[in-house]
């Protein structure tokens, strides 16, 4: 077992950084074709819903000058964004992942990271999971739920016995509020996690039978990983904050702590990045436990912060 690399809003963002030159819009259906093209290992994308209750993939609530929530779903793909794109559904997202899963033959399924968003989304989402599993031959068992809010999980969990879910953990809760440093939520590496926060993680792992643990790559220590072990969970990362060396740093000691756990123990490891050839370089020298040279893996670091 590896570490699997899955595309940030498809293809990595397109907002807010400066590496989207030749990207398509992010979370849209030509951005999911980039990513796999790329050698992305599965996507991971947000939903909102519509006026009218429809599951949409998007980051936020106010978008490209609008308020998707007040919308109705025919309004909101009328948005034309670059690259002759627009804002998909969620239904036309799984299609799409679905029907590229079909034509992998020999290659493992797409891993799909929905990240659920907004207010009383997880039924509409998980209706339209149903639908496309049915019609389309989605296999449910590739879908991963995540949120930082625990109590869309557990609305998860009551509907479906079966799905992967992964609590969202955010850095400001695995550790005292005073140790943040802002910008970029950084925690120097000697700081300890909350007892409590670790022992809630715990304890809502095991309730709800979650599947990983979805947390910034930066945060990851050698408890979290005998944690996750204990539990017998695997996790879901992502690199987050500020590129600084030292940044960069705590991220490739976290990759070869979780290559080695994957290897081990077996269990599914996903990378979330912007970039995805960034992404498999750095992994792979966090593999081979042999530091690639320091200036390429800062220029492939700086490529990954989301």
């Amino acid at each position: 077992m590896t570490i699997k690399i899955i595309g940030h809003r498809g293809n990595g963002r397109t907002t807010e950084t400066p590496f989207a030159e030749g990207k398509a819009p992010q979370q849209t259906l030509l951005s999911f074709i980039q990513a796999i093209e790329n050698g992305a290992e599965g996507v991971e994308f947000d939903v909102f819903l519509t006026r009218d209750q429809i599951p949409v993939v998007i980051d936020k609530d106010m978008a490209f000058g609008h308020i998707i929530s007040e919308m109705d779903c025919v309004d909101v793909q009328r948005i034309l964004l670059p690259m002759g794109q627009r804002i998909p559904t969620l239904r036309d997202t799984l299609i799409l992942l679905s029907g590229i899963n079909e034509s992998r033959e020999d290659m493992d399924d797409l891993f799909i990271n929905i990240e659920l968003k907004g207010p009383n989304v997880v039924k509409p989402t998980m209706n339209v999971v149903d639908g496309v599993a049915a019609l389309y031959r989605l296999k449910k068992d590739t879908i991963y739920y995540s949120a930082t809010d625990r109590q869309k999980l557990s609305d998860v969990r009551m509907r479906d016995a079966y799905a992967n879910i992964q609590p969202t953990i955010l850095t400001m809760e695995l550790f005292a509020p005073e140790k943040v440093h802002q910008p970029g939520y950084y925690v120097s590496p000697r700081t300890a996690y909350n007892k409590a926060a670790l022992g809630d993680l715990r304890q809502y792992i095991r309730d709800m039978d979650c599947c990983a643990i979805d947390v910034p790559t930066t945060d990851i220590r050698p408890q979290l990983i005998e944690t996750a072990n204990d539990l017998g969970v695997g996790f879901c990362t992502h690199p987050s904050g500020p590129r600084r060396f030292v940044d960069c740093e705590k991220t490739y000691n976290a990759l070869t702590m979780l290559y080695q756990y994957a290897a081990k123990s077996g269990r599914t490891v996903a990378f979330k990045v912007d970039d995805i050839a960034a992404g498999r370089t750095v992994v792979n020298a966090a593999s081979n436990q042999n530091k690639a040279p320091v200036p390429m893996l800062e220029r492939a670091m700086g490529t990954l912060f989301i």
